[in-house]
This record gives structure tokens, sequence and C-alpha cells, in this order.
């Protein structure tokens, strides 16, 4: 069935199609699940917090201890940083963070360079505390996350399609070049013995614009036959009558 060139184009228009459209919509797909995953972190962030520092005072060893508690509440997070009103950093648990926080227009989240530390500011109202913190956390697992979901994703689109294309591949060979392989076949015999091209006609059942060339086929072999034997018969019979009158 290879040998068949246009199934051949039709099943690489098919694979390739697929694999445009999949290509729109991948990127959009891979950003929401990433935007997904550091959700997930920021949620996380605000659950150690407020279970560690909500109504507490901002000062004394238990603050110490809330912050302490919060590094060691989940070993993805690293750091945490206490701000005070002016949101000037305090004191430190863990790694330090090396997000500003201390205008109104600078972002409350940060991705370090290198993609694997994700920092959070979490308001004083959003944990119930008395001041705001900065969570360090380890989000190397999100880019693990990330290349699997790519995986999946290049895997879904390989296996969608090579069963598409075969699909349409099969259909094609089946439905179309067949029957015009066999269109060729008997033009050709018919070219070789023009006498009984209306022999050669194609059986059919087909119902469709295929089928409507295949009628008009076997109707050109047709005229094509009793023509040649028509001419055929004319020469002989002028030939007879030609020996006819020389024998005279």
């Amino acid at each position: 069935m290879l040998r068949f060139r246009l199934a051949r184009r039709v099943f690489l228009v098919v694979f390739a199609a697929i694999v445009m459209i999949e290509i729109v919509i991948v990127f959009p797909s891979y950003n929401n699940f990433k935007d997904a995953q550091l959700a997930d972190f920021e949620e996380l962030a605000r659950v150690a917090a407020t279970a560690a520092l909500a109504n507490r005072m901002p000062d004394g060893a238990e603050l110490i201890d809330g912050m302490e508690r919060i590094v060691a509440a989940d070993p993805r997070i690293l750091g945490v940083s206490l701000l005070g009103p002016d949101r000037q950093v305090l004191a430190t648990a863990g790694e330090p963070s090396e997000l500003r926080v201390d205008t109104n227009t600078q972002p409350r989240t940060r991705l370090s360079a290198d993609k694997q530390r994700f920092e959070v500011y979490l308001q004083p109202a959003s944990i119930s505390a008395e001041a705001g913190v900065i969570l360090r956390m380890d989000v190397s697992s999100v880019w693990h996350e990330l290349n699997a979901f790519l995986f999946r994703i290049l895997g879904l689109v390989l296996i969608i399609c090579v069963v598409a294309g075969a699909i349409v591949f099969f259909y094609v060979v089946f439905d179309l070049i067949y029957p015009l392989e066999e269109i060729h076949k008997n033009l050709k015999k018919a070219k070789l013995n023009p006498e009984l091209a209306d022999e050669s006609a194609i059986l059919h059942a087909r119902h469709d614009e295929l089928g409507e060339t295949i009628d008009l086929l076997n109707d050109a072999l047709h005229e094509i036959g009793t023509s040649h034997r028509s001419d055929v018969a004319f020469q002989e019979t002028r030939l007879r009558d030609f020996a006819a009158a020389g024998s005279d």
C-alpha cells in the first residue's frame, strides 16, 4: 500500500494539519498549566503562613517560632522573611528573600532567573496576622511536571496523528486508489486491444462522482470497441470488394 503516492501525500497532509493545530493549542495550555502550578505554591504559602502566624503579635519568641514552623511545614518552603510596617525585612528564617515590596507598584511574586525559586508576598490581612511575610519556595518540581505534561501532550498528538492519518490513508486507498488503479489497468488493456475495448468496462456499485466518471468511461470504452470493430469490418469489406474487382 505504501507504493500509492497519492495516499502517502494525503497522510502527510493530515499529519501536518493536526500538528499545526496542536502547536497552536499547546502553548496556551503549557502556560495555563504553569500558572496553575505556581498558584498552588501561592496557596501553599498562604496556608502555611496562616497556620503559623494568624493572630500573633509581630514580635517575641513566639513569632520567631512561628516563622521556623513555616519553614518546617513543607520541604518546598525554604525560607520566610517577616516584614515591618514599611515592608522592610525585620527577620528571616531559612533562605533570605530577594523579593522587594516596599512600594505598591512592585510585583507580589518573583520567579528567580534560574526558575528554581519562587517568592510570594503575603499581606497581613490575607493571613490574619499583624505583619506581612515573604515565603521563598523551591519550585524545581514545577518544571518536571511541565516537562511531563509536555511529553504527554506530544505523545497524545503523535498517537492522534498516526491514527487519524492511518484511517484517512486506508480510506483513500480502498475507496479511491484501488478504483483508480482498476481504471488505469483497464484503459491500458483497451489501448492494447481497442477492438475489445468494451470488454474492459468496469463493474461497480458506486453512487458518487467517481461512479459517474466510471460510467462515462464505460460508455467511451463501448463506443471505442464498437467503432473499431465497425472500421475493421468496413476495411475488410473494401478489401474483399477490391479483390473481387481485380479478379474480374
